[in-house]
C-alpha cells in the first residue's frame, strides 16, 4: 500500500520540487518519496488511532483547493517538511515546499481511492483498514470501522463471511477424505466461521 501510494505521487511531486520550489534537483526524487511516505504514515496513523471518517473524508475524491484546511492535510505537510529537513534541506524552504506540494499530491490519492476504474480497484478505503489492522495485529479496527463507516461496515462483514466460508468449504473436502480428522477441521471451520460471520457478517434475521 506505502509502495502504490509513492507511485501515484512520485512523478507529478518530483516535478513540483524541480520547477516550484528552493528544493535542490538532486534531492527532488526522494522528497517526492518521502512526501508519499508522509501520506500513508499519517491516514496509517489516523486510522490507528479511529478517525474513519477523517480518513474517509480525505479518500473521497476531494480536490486539493478543498484538503489545504483539513487537520489530516496539515500533519502531512508537517511530516513531509520534517522528513526534508532531515535530508539537508533547511526548514523555510521545506515548509514552503510541503505546503505546495502535499495537498497537489494528496489530491491524486485521493482521485486513485475514489476511482471506479478497474485498475484502480486495489485503491479501496477497506483494503487500507484491513491492511494496517493485519500490520500492527489491530482485529478490533475492523469492527469499530464497521460500526462508524455504516457501509463500510458491510464490505468488512462480508470479507469475514467470506473467510469463513471459504474455510468450512476446504474443511468438508479434508473431511470426505480424511475421516476423523477432516471431521475435526470442520468444526473447527464451522467456529471460525460462526466467529467471523458474527464479527463482521450480516444478521439475516435483523435485516428481516
Amino acid at each position: 500500500m506505502l509502495k502504490d501510494i509513492i507511485e501515484v505521487v512520485k512523478t507529478k511531486a518530483s516535478e513540483f520540487y524541480k520547477k516550484d520550489t528552493d528544493v535542490p534537483n538532486d534531492k527532488a526524487e526522494e522528497t517526492a518519496e518521502a512526501t508519499g511516505e508522509s501520506i500513508f504514515e499519517a491516514l496509517k496513523t489516523n486510522i490507528l488511532e479511529g478517525d474513519f471518517k477523517g480518513v474517509k473524508d480525505v479518500l473521497s475524491g476531494v480536490k486539493k483547493e478543498d484538503l489545504k484546511d483539513l487537520p489530516i492535510v496539515k500533519k502531512i505537510i508537517e511530516r513531509t517538511s520534517k522528513k526534508m529537513q532531515d535530508k539537508g534541506v533547511d526548514k523555510e524552504t521545506a515548509d514552503k515546499a510541503a505546503e505546495g506540494a502535499v495537498p497537489e499530491a494528496l489530491e491524486q490519492v485521493s482521485e486513485k481511492y475514489a476511482s471506479e476504474k478497474e485498475e484502480d480497484a486495489h485503491f479501496s478505503l477497506k483494503g487500507l483498514i484491513e491492511k494496517v489492522s493485519q500490520e500492527e495485529g489491530r482485529t478490533e479496527l475492523l469492527s469499530a470501522a464497521k460500526e462508524k463507516l455504516g457501509g463500510l461496515g458491510v464490505q468488512l462483514g462480508d470479507f469475514g463471511d467470506k473467510v469463513g466460508d471459504q474455510f468450512e468449504d476446504l474443511s468438508e473436502k479434508v473431511s470426505e477424505q480424511f475421516g476423523d480428522v477432516g471431521e475435526k477441521l470442520e468444526d473447527i471451520g464451522g467456529k471460525i466461521g460462526g466467529a467471523l460471520g458474527g464479527l463482521f457478517g450480516k444478521k439475516k434475521k435483523e435485516e428481516e
